[in-house]
């Protein structure tokens, strides 16, 4: 854990481990942020001293590397020991430890051993330290800018020895000049290294949320006046209050899409006429679908059952053919780029867990029973059963497979429709049907993102919440509800949600 002690308006001592570093004060909210900040130094530092350079991106162009030729190394290596402007830079080499393992070291040019290994090397990284102010987040190497020694021969083409995601060879003909926009600037480059690549997806994505507030009397009055009506059995997870109460996470769920999900188009929020009274709807990124608008004259209304409401969702009108389905207690922990959860156009990824679906006697689980008959589907159509249950993260969805699976399978979807809670008849088509369906029909693959999972009936559901707030390695994670939450980690996470999330989102009133 680093500690800091302020010493000036900007700057900030960290003890970090055993070492000591000076940072920069700063309020980024993710590694892009501290990346990109790193970026504008380093070139600003370049540009000052004359150094010439071009920048790679990665296949996401998310991440650059920078490029200086043999020759002008030893300009580099000066312009980094004689900066002086705000905050030296700190470098990262590459050494060996005690027991001879090759490290990654970094340190200040102050010290002659990480100067001589600079003039050297053939890959050094440039990095500030960044810290936020609470001094619980700090940015470092990982998050700096690879600087990479090339050598041009004779006929002037350009190599380097190690490698990146584009190419370690330009030749002479290919080295046609390009600018690349990043962070704000513009940048030098090569044509053939900036061209949109293959693994690079750059399609619309949207966001699409279920919102309902338990506490609205019109709401619950009409929930009653249902259940009134029904007859037969209602299964308890179908009407259990946990899944209706609000305490507060929506808000702080749509702050984290703000700086973690920057690329987001459109977030629509489906709800039965309800408007959280923090909510500026008429925010141009906001788009708010009414349940008699989502099923017109489909199904049955009111409904309470989010089986039903998730197989309309891709009859929102103006969707993008690519979006992410969240529940309101679904956060990102830090930055996610699009690739994560689709790989090209009509490609989607999905995130398994270990879990898997029991075989009960009995289906007193109206989830699971949703769940069972998907699997059932699937082994009689294609002869393939599935066992495992999904992370519970942002949903990637593919609109036209949705369309797909309501043309293949009218009845289910219809049934659904018509299903005001949930029940043993469900079809889960929006995780089981759409993941599963799609890989066996060569459209969704499975991907891997750094996930945790929080239930707030777990008694050490804090202590773990709090080692969260301290890092941002988790991608994304849960806050789950419970019948049996202890009214303690309630008030405790409505408290950590507003140390998480501070800063208001620009659709906030």
């Amino acid at each position: 854990m680093a500690r800091t002690k302020v010493f000036g308006d900007r700057g900030t001592v960290m003890e970090i481990g055993d070492r000591h570093w000076i940072a920069c004060k700063a309020d980024f909210a993710n590694r892009r942020q501290a990346h990109e900040a790193n970026v504008r130094m380093l070139s600003d530092l370049l540009d000052r001293h004359g150094v010439p350079y071009f920048v790679t991106p990665n296949i996401h162009n998310t991440h650059l590397s920078f490029g200086i030729n043999d020759d002008d190394w030893p300009r580099f290596v000066k312009a980094l020991s004689t900066e002086s402007r705000d905050f030296k830079p700190y470098v990262g080499v590459a050494a060996r430890n005690a027991r001879g393992k090759e490290i990654r070291w970094a340190s200040s040019l102050d010290d002659p051993i990480a100067r001589r290994a600079v003039e050297r090397q053939r890959l050094v990284e440039v990095f500030q330290v960044y810290a936020l102010e609470d001094g619980a987040r700090y940015y470092n190497r990982p998050q700096g800018c690879v600087v990479e020694r090339w050598v041009r021969d004779e006929h002037g083409n350009m190599s380097y020895e190690g490698r990146n995601s584009r190419t370690s060879f330009i030749g002479r003909a290919a080295q046609k000049h390009a600018e690349l926009q990043f962070a704000g600037k513009s940048l030098p480059s090569f044509e053939p290294l900036i061209k949109a690549h293959v693994f690079t997806f750059d399609q619309p994505v949207d966001v699409v949320y279920m919102w309902v507030d338990g506490s609205d009397p019109r709401w619950r009055a009409a929930l009653d006046e249902t259940l009134a009506e029904i007859t037969g059995e209602v299964l308890p997870d179908s009407i259990d209050d946990s899944r209706f109460r609000d305490n507060g996470e929506f808000k702080y769920s749509l702050r984290s899409i703000v700086p973690h999900l920057n690329w987001i188009r459109k977030i629509h929020i489906v709800t039965d006429d309800q408007i959280p009274v923090w909510l500026d709807v008429s925010h141009p990124k906001i788009s708010m679908v009414s349940h008699r608008e989502l099923f017109g004259e489909e199904g049955r209304l009111p409904t309470f059952n989010s089986h039903a409401i998730g197989s309309r969702l891709h009859h929102i009108p103006g969707l993008a053919e690519h979006y992410l389905y969240f529940n309101d207690d679904i956060f990102l922990g830090r930055e996610v780029g699009p690739n994560h959860f689709f790989m090209t156009k009509g490609i989607s990824r999905f995130f398994t867990s270990k879990a898997t679906l029991p075989y009960p006697d009995s289906d007193a689980n109206a989830h699971e029973a949703a769940r069972r008959n998907v699997v059932d589907l699937l082994e009689r159509d294609f002869g393939r059963t599935a066992t495992n249950a999904f992370f519970h993260t942002p949903v990637p969805q593919l609109k036209s497979m949705m369309y797909e699976l309501e043309e293949r399978y009218p009845d289910i979807f219809s049934a659904n429709w018509g299903s005001q809670l949930r029940a043993d008849s469900d079809f889960e088509v929006n995780g089981w049907l759409h993941h599963y369906y799609g890989f066996l029909t060569g459209r969704s693959l499975r991907g891997s993102i750094a996930y945790d999972y929080f239930d707030l009936s777990d008694p050490t559901v804090r202590d773990r919440l709090e080692k969260l707030h301290r890092n941002d390695r988790t991608a994304a994670f849960c806050i789950n509800d419970s019948p049996e939450a202890s009214k303690e980690n309630v008030d405790f996470v409505v408290r950590w949600l507003a140390k998480q999330y501070p800063v208001k989102a620009e659709w906030e009133i």
